[in-house]
């Protein structure tokens, strides 16, 4: 389970199980996250192939297995790929962007870095429409296809 509220955009927490290079240079690894089952107070556990980003490879390749983090900023991806038998695997990744380490009492590193937003298209606000002026004044011509 990942949890994301956007009222509340905290992040989610995560437990890191691997992490490592692999022969092409990405930085790959394993993470669990968990979610409280609140009828029966049991915890209920997912774990996660993720690709750590390059604006954070480097800081991913110091964690350790049982540390926590913090995922503020991931993309959930559903890849495929055709092997050579012909069959198709797909498999679920996170892709991790901004991370903070949690240390042993529980808070959240200082993080003078803020979430790389760069790549990431947002549109441009639109003002309301009320404050819009016409270009051109409008022709009050009947258009060809009037009748």
């Amino acid at each position: 389970m990942i949890y994301f509220d956007i009222e509340k955009p905290s992040g989610t927490y995560a437990t890191v199980w691997e992490v490592k290079k692999n022969d092409k240079g990405f930085v790959k690894g394993r993470v669990g996250t968990s979610e409280k089952n609140k009828e029966t107070g049991e915890y209920i556990n997912s774990n996660w192939f993720v690709t750590f980003s390059k604006s954070c490879s480097e800081k991913a390749l110091t964690l350790n297995p049982k540390d926590r983090i913090i995922i503020d900023k991931f993309a959930l991806k559903h890849p495929s790929f055709k092997k050579d038998d012909g069959t198709y695997v797909d498999y679920l990744d996170l892709a991790i962007f901004h991370f903070k380490k949690v240390d042993e009492d529980g808070n959240a590193e200082s993080s003078a870095e803020a979430p790389n937003a760069k790549g990431t298209k947002f549109p441009k606000p639109t003002p309301p429409i009320e404050t819009m002026k016409a270009s051109e004044p409008e022709e009050e011509s009947k258009l060809p296809f009037d009748l």
